[in-house]
């Protein structure tokens, strides 16, 4: 702060900025100020979270002094291996603090910047910690994987290793003991080749509620739950521990060897248990990679049933029922009254093939007509693409010509007596021929004996 007076002497009148009589005050002027820095530095094996303490301060006066600046937005900025993992917005606390957390899976170093605007009465200060205002800055993080700086790895599968058993395929991969999370990439294949589950480096062992799980079982399922309509699963499988979430994405990749013919979209889906409904998932086509083949993969952040799910063409309504004769065959009766008299058609057998050619099953009427009444009927029940031989029997018909209509067919047959007058008259002329045979050869002898 620096104060200014002023004097003079004016007729002898003694004047000065001291406020007395109608003098004002001395003017004084304020610089006012702000800062920022950042800390602390350290080395950490890789996975291993990291915070920076940011810390912005204000000047306004002697006294106090500095002071915590609170309610100041802070940007922080990253470069280098790993990121910021922490969420904003970073706003300062009553001592002036704000604290952004950095992490990296790769072994190297990050430097992590900080900068604010300060408003220290109605003035707008920018400061930044690669910059104006910068105070106490130690902002180098530096992660290892073993082979510097002085941390030795201690991730093995004794402490904590995550093994993934695709149906008796097992793969294992070592965890950070002090984290659980990947030391390296893992892709979990299955026997074929043809399906894998991969969680990347750094990615935490799935965690059920608050239990951390280390084996991750896979198993194709037999039994799928009940689908939408006009879906149809193509491979379904099971993962376990159920509802086991992860910290990301992880990748889980199916194959389909064969997609139904009248497919129209095929999809990965996973089965919510809850609402007892199948999800759909936005999944990217890999594929075909062989002649039949489509590979799907999606990320997943939660373990469930997963399968690929085909959308059919709508089937369409079957037809009715819808029935067909055919093959109509009349059989009359033939009875041998005589040797000279036969009686046709006294009684007949009448048969014809009824098909249900319709994509329904049901009943139908099949009814006989003789000279155009109704005489029979007989009521048949068949499934669609069903046939069966439907059968009447008339008996004790009089002489003369019938008419005969079964289920739209026609034909005819007659009842009559037939008279075989050929055989009579062969033999009326057999006995004539014996008769004259014999007066002939009666009177030839009798001839005989007068001449003789």
């Amino acid at each position: 702060t620096t104060t200014v007076k002023a004097s003079t002497t004016v007729y002898d009148w003694d004047l000065s900025t001291d406020g007395e009589a109608n003098n004002s005050d001395p003017a004084e002027k304020w610089w006012v100020d702000a800062r920022i820095s950042i800390f602390e530095s350290g080395v950490n094996p890789v996975g291993q979270e990291h915070d920076f303490t940011i810390t912005v301060e204000k000047y306004f006066s002697e006294d106090p002094g500095w002071e915590p600046a609170a309610g100041v937005n802070v940007t922080a900025t990253h470069s280098g291996v790993g990121s910021i993992t922490s969420t904003g917005p970073y706003m300062t606390n009553g001592s002036g603090q704000v604290t952004v957390t950095v992490n990296s899976f790769d072994a190297g170093t990050a430097t992590v910047h900080a900068s604010a605007t300060v408003s220290v009465d109605d003035i707008d200060i920018d400061v930044a910690t690669d910059g104006y205002g910068a105070y106490e800055v130690d902002n180098t993080k530096t992660w290892t994987d073993g082979n510097g700086g002085g941390y030795s790895c201690t991730c093995c599968y004794a402490c904590g290793g995550l093994t993934v058993d695709w149906e008796g395929t097992i793969t294992s991969k070592p965890l950070y003991c002090s984290n659980d999370k990947l030391a390296v990439d893992c892709l979990a294949p299955s026997f074929d080749l043809s399906h894998n589950l991969f969680l990347e480096k750094g990615t935490h062992a799935p965690v059920v509620h608050t239990t951390t799980h280390y084996l991750i079982v896979v198993r194709e399922l037999e039994e799928t739950p009940a689908l939408p309509d006009n879906m149809e699963a193509v491979v379904v499988f099971n993962i376990t521990p159920a509802n086991a979430e992860f910290d990301k994405d992880i990748f889980l990749t199916l194959v389909v060897a064969e997609v139904p013919a009248n497919a129209v979209n095929v999809t990965m889906a996973y089965y919510d248990d809850i609402n007892g409904v199948w999800e759909l998932m936005e999944s990217e086509a890999g594929g075909p990679s062989g002649v039949a083949e489509l590979t799907l993969s999606a990320p997943i952040n939660h373990f469930s049933i997963y399968g690929v799910l085909a959308e059919l063409e709508p089937t369409p309504p079957a037809q009715p029922a819808h029935f067909v004769a055919g093959g109509l065959n009349i059989e009359p009766s033939v009875e041998k009254l005589s040797v000279f008299v036969t009686k046709t058609g006294e009684s007949a057998t009448i048969t014809t093939n009824v098909v249900n050619d319709g994509g329904q099953g049901g009943t139908y009427t099949v009814e006989l007509k003789l000279n155009g009444e109704a005489v029979d009927t007989e009521i048949v029940t068949l499934g669609a693409g069903q046939s069966k031989q439907v059968s009447f029997t008339l008996s004790e018909l009089e002489y003369g010509q019938y008419d005969v209509e079964v289920a739209g067919l026609i034909d005819e047959f007659s009842t009559s007596r037939t008279i075989t007058w050929w055989l009579i008259i062969v033999i009326i002329a057999a006995v004539g021929l014996i008769i004259w045979g014999v007066v002939w050869g009666t009177r030839r002898k009798h001839k005989t004996q007068l001449e003789g």
